[in-house]
């Protein structure tokens, strides 16, 4: 009997000790789990080697009453892949300033950098957009999907010189602190590029149009 007590005094703290060590080890590997839900987009084809060159930079020169095919399909992916957020501006009426908002090539998604959910998705969206493919081409999606420039939290990130830099700004929302911004160069706007199409597609001239009378 004497030894029977020993190996149950022993056994008890063990199992004491097996489940404390369990139910600390719970919490961090739910945070792991947790710190991986965060998606990314699926493209839904297999692109080939050839993709576009970066989109040139072509400003708004006139105003449209419609957002562009290409945009709508992205708005659609942004919202689907991130659940909770929101397209929060697209097109807008014409003013005296230049935007692609007047002419429906540019979105705003309400991602804030200040929420740290809502920055895990907007960083993961510019991950997805800038990562090298399998055949090593860099800053692919932004390529294919036919993308000019981006603006989120103080910074600029466009197709002409392919690097991060300061935007000047002043305030929450002018300077893109509250949401990211997207604008397109016409080939992604008319959905003409290889995400959209499946063929690479050589950069598009501005559409034929009517000269628009501003709002001063």
């Amino acid at each position: 009997m004497r030894l029977q007590r020993s190996a149950a005094a022993v056994t008890t703290p063990l199992l004491c000790l097996l489940t404390l060590a369990v139910s600390l080890a719970a919490p961090a590997g739910a945070s792991t789990a947790r710190a991986r839900l965060t998606p990314t987009p699926r493209a839904g084809y297999q692109f080939s080697p050839p993709i576009e060159e970066f989109s040139p930079y072509q400003p708004e020169k006139f105003c449209r009453k419609t957002v562009e095919p290409g945009v709508k399909r992205f708005e659609r992916l942004l919202t689907s892949t991130y659940s909770g957020t929101a397209i929060v501006s697209d097109l807008r009426p014409c003013a005296s300033d230049t935007s692609e908002h007047y002419d429906g090539r540019a979105v705003d998604w309400g991602v804030d950098y200040r929420k740290p959910s809502q920055r895990a998705d907007g960083k993961a969206m510019l991950q997805w957009l800038f990562a090298t493919d399998a055949f090593g081409n860099r800053d692919a999606m932004f390529r294919r999907l036919g993308l000019m420039y981006i603006i989120w939290n103080h910074r600029i990130w466009g197709s002409w010189d392919q690097r991060w830099e300061h935007y000047s700004c002043k305030g929450v929302t002018a300077c893109h602190v509250d949401h990211m911004h997207f604008s397109f160069g016409w080939a992604g706007a008319e959905a003409k590029t290889s995400y959209f199409s499946h063929r690479v597609s050589a950069p598009v001239g501005y559409p034929p149009h009517r000269r628009t009378h501003r709002r001063h």
